[in-house]
């Protein structure tokens, strides 16, 4: 069963959405920007999900470390 992680992006604190293969939330939680890959290294395998935006591509890299399916979600009000 894979879960799903979505991610708020931001400077200091990230809000996380974790959801169930079947949609059933997990769990809503912040996490810190010191304390993210080491929360994420902590889950089963996941697909991350988070805007596209300029600080994706930092935190692409940090989660392809992990193995983890990263996918993007593009803002397309701008």
């Amino acid at each position: 069963m894979e879960q799903v992680i979505g991610i708020d992006l931001a400077k200091r604190v990230f809000q996380l959405h974790i959801v169930s293969s079947l949609g059933k939330t997990i769990k809503n939680t912040v996490v810190t920007r010191e304390k993210l890959t080491t929360f994420i290294a902590q889950q089963p395998p996941s697909r991350i999900v988070m805007e596209a935006c300029g600080n994706a591509n930092y935190w692409t890299r940090q989660f392809k470390q992990l193995y983890l399916y990263i996918t993007f979600i593009v803002d397309l009000k701008h």
